[in-house]
This record gives structure tokens, C-alpha cells and sequence, in this order.
């Protein structure tokens, strides 16, 4: 939350030390170190993150691509709260809509979208399929008052609900 930790300085060391390890980066990241988080593996910004960074707003589409090919990164997902997720991965986009039932507090939805893809993206799933997991898991965590962890538990009773 530009608290200081995460710096130029830090950003840049960080990212290069991955890189020399092969380690990928999954970043949330907030509008004042957008452009420092380049070649990473995921770049997830929110809707009113992306949109005051990319400041000439022709298409959510069109600006996308642009910011990935900008920061070299593997994959761009902007969550964009009630309507779901923009995924893009090399030339392909996808718009995934918010599956949740009901949402009562949407305290903890985007850390739990990007834990979500980077487990499943760390266990081979693809990210077409690591977007769909971690937006249905971002809806059950929105049903919830509060901040809720996800649960193996919770992730089973939204499979159940959504592939009946």
C-alpha cells in the first residue's frame, strides 16, 4: 500500500533476483510503481488502478495489451470488482464475470484472486483456468462479512454450485 518497503530500489533488486533464480513474480500493484514491475508473471491491478495509469482510455481492450507489452509481462488481469476479471495472456483476452451469489463484503477479494492464481499457476493449471478458480474464489469470499480466507472446504461447495 506505498508504504515504503517495496521502493524502486526494492522493486528492481527483487524482480532481477527472481529472474536469476527463475522464480516467477505475481504483483498487486499500486498506481505509483506501475512501471517499475516489468517482466513479471502476473501484473493484476484493479479497474480504477489501471484506468488512472493508462490515461488514454480508448478500450479496456486495447489499453490492456498495450500495458503488458509495455511491462513485458506474461499475463495482465485487471479485476474489475462486481463485473469479474479482463485476463491477458500472450494474444488471447477473456472477460470473466463475477460468479458470486451474494456479496456482503468485498474485504480481501483481490489478495484472494491473486493467491489463487498464483497456486494454480505454480501447479501447472493454465491461466485461463487459474482465472476462473480464483474469480470463483474471490465471489465466496465476498459472501462473507468480513476478510475470509478461501478454504478447500468453500472452493468445493462453489464448484458443486456453479457445475450443477
Amino acid at each position: 500500500y506505498n508504504k515504503g518497503v517495496l521502493n524502486p530500489f526494492s522493486i528492481s533488486k527483487i524482480i532481477n533476483i527472481a529472474k536469476k533464480l527463475n522464480k516467477p513474480i505475481y504483483v498487486d500493484p499500486k498506481v505509483k510503481n506501475f512501471d517499475l514491475y516489468k517482466d513479471v508473471r502476473l501484473f493484476k491491478p484493479n479497474l480504477s488502478e489501471f484506468r488512472t495509469f493508462c490515461k488514454e482510455n480508448t478500450s479496456l481492450r486495447k489499453d490492456g495489451f498495450k500495458l503488458k507489452k509495455n511491462l513485458n509481462a506474461d499475463i495482465l488481469m485487471v479485476t474489475r470488482s462486481a463485473e469479474g476479471v479482463s485476463l491477458f495472456v500472450d494474444t488471447d483476452y477473456h472477460d470473466i464475470p463475477t460468479k458470486a451469489r451474494k456479496v456482503f463484503d468485498v474485504s480481501g477479494a483481490g489478495d484472494t484472486v491473486i493467491a489463487t492464481f498464483a497456486i494454480n499457476d505454480l501447479c501447472g493449471l493454465d491461466p485461463l483456468n487459474s482465472s476462473l478458480i480464483s474469480n470463483l474464489a474471490a465471489g465466496r469470499v465476498c459472501e462473507e462479512i468480513g476478510v475470509n480466507p478461501i478454504t478447500i472446504e468453500s472452493l468445493k461447495e462453489i464448484f458443486s454450485h456453479h457445475h450443477n
